[in-house]
């Protein structure tokens, strides 16, 4: 293979995923050549991915596959089809993915995975989920998340089922139709994505026969309506996060206790326990640890367990209940969002002394970001228009905030810690 002849194994390489069979190709190549592959948001800025080729010491793979490849070659189209030979990975002892993910210090960390524990979760939600020939596969969740790479995308191949790859940013009408013409049988979506599709009060679609809730908890009251939707679907909720490779646990409507506000039961060879109101996970498909980072690593991994920084409790019968975040992670479009991370990015621009950032909710995307902001006296303040373009440029699209105030101060302890449940109720002005 091209690669090993030109590059050593283990050799990092950053790749943007977009929902094209060339990035499937790409990634699928990366691993079987024993590469590590690092997916980054197919919208993220140059001077952000510049960034993480610095902090990971990687390459950019589509410059060198320009550069010492197949350059000009002509891209196939984005229907996919693979069969499990092909996907199988050459090396199996040597991590062959790097995820990345942000917690509430706003610092990247990239997750890495053994090609075994991602073989492991892909298997054991084909059985679990009733996916060991899913037909028609849609996916419209981004393939830089675990969700979409791992527990959609890889269970397709194994399964040689046909994968239609949607564009994340495609209207609910369009996307609708599209599974509608395409008679797709298996689909998955953040609740924000179906709840915009409720909105237009749809005709039921017969055909999906099966639907995955990902990236954030349904509200009990709007699986009704879901259910009319799609009159044929088993519809799935569950819970699962990165590190965990993701799926954890899951159950679906046929379950008497669906509709509760559970996060469903733990898959077949994985194990929660509570300590001290954190939900604490052990299962095969665990990361190995955070790139470069073994401080880190020995913290959030001990003696086998992961430690999710998710608040909770199981049921007698068994059930897992989230009740939160341990820490300020906010949840947008199913989407994680540190706030501070979205505050040092504001902060860098000279006329900003300091930023806050919120979540409020919002019935679409679950929560929606908020800026307040403190101007320093002597700058010129920027306009609106100069904020919100110089964030579009630094910031992926989660983090960017639809709303911007200003603000006199900001709430912060006698030694200078920001008092974040104070923001939605500080005094502030509208911008001008």
């Amino acid at each position: 293979m091209a690669l090993r002849g030109l590059f050593a194994p283990g050799t990092r390489f950053l790749l943007p995923a977009e929902h094209s069979r060339a990035f499937v190709q790409d990634w699928l190549a990366l691993m079987i050549a024993g590469m590590l592959a690092i997916p980054t948001h197919p919208a993220l800025p140059a001077a952000a991915f510049g960034q993480l080729q610095n902090q990971f010491r990687a390459l950019d793979f589509s410059h060198e596959l320009k550069t010492n490849l197949n350059a000009g070659q002509e891209q196939p189209p984005s229907v996919i089809s693979q069969s499990e030979d092909l996907v199988r990975p050459a090396e199996a002892g040597a991590p062959c993915l790097a995820l990345l993910t942000s917690g509430s210090s706003g610092e990247v960390k990239a997750a890495c995975f053994l090609p075994a524990s991602l073989f492991w979760n892909a298997q054991a939600v084909r059985q679990f989920q009733a996916l060991e020939a899913p037909g028609k596969m849609a996916i419209h969740l981004p393939l830089n998340h675990a969700f979409g790479l791992i527990t959609q995308l890889l269970p397709a191949l194994l399964a040689a089922s046909p994968v239609h790859l949607l564009p994340h940013q495609i209207w609910p009408g369009d996307l609708l139709r599209h599974l509608h013409t395409a008679e797709i049988k298996t689909f998955a979506a953040v609740p924000s994505t179906l709840r915009l599709i409720l909105q237009g009060q749809p005709e039921p679609l017969p055909a999906l026969r099966h639907l995955s809730i990902a990236g954030a908890a349904l509200h009990p009251e709007e699986i009704p309506a879901l259910q009319a939707a799609f009159p044929q679907a088993q519809i799935w909720i569950g819970y699962g996060l990165t590190e965990a490779g993701p799926r954890v646990s899951a159950f679906s409507n046929d379950d008497p206790e669906f509709g509760s506000g559970s996060a469903g039961r733990p898959l077949p060879g994985v194990a929660i326990k509570i300590v001290q109101d954190e939900v604490w996970v052990q299962s095969p498909s665990l990361m190995m640890g955070y790139l470069d980072a073994p401080e880190l690593s020995a913290e959030t991994l001990q003696a086998g367990w992961l430690k999710t920084g998710d608040s909770g409790y199981l049921s007698p019968s068994g059930e897992l209940f989230i009740t939160g975040r341990r820490d300020d992670t906010l949840l947008s479009g199913g989407e994680k969002v540190a706030p501070l991370a979205v505050e040092r990015a504001l902060q860098s621009q000279a006329a900003i002394l300091h930023a806050a950032v919120y979540g409020e909710a919002d019935p679409v995307l679950g929560s929606h970001l908020v800026a307040l902001i403190e101007l320093d006296a002597n700058a010129e303040i920027p306009s609106l228009h100069a904020l919100r373009r110089f964030c579009k440029n630094t910031l992926e699209p989660q983090q960017i905030p639809r709303q911007f105030y200003r603000v006199k101060t900001l709430p912060l302890t006698p030694n200078g810690k920001l008092i974040r449940k104070e923001l939605p109720t500080w005094p502030r002005n509208p911008w001008s």
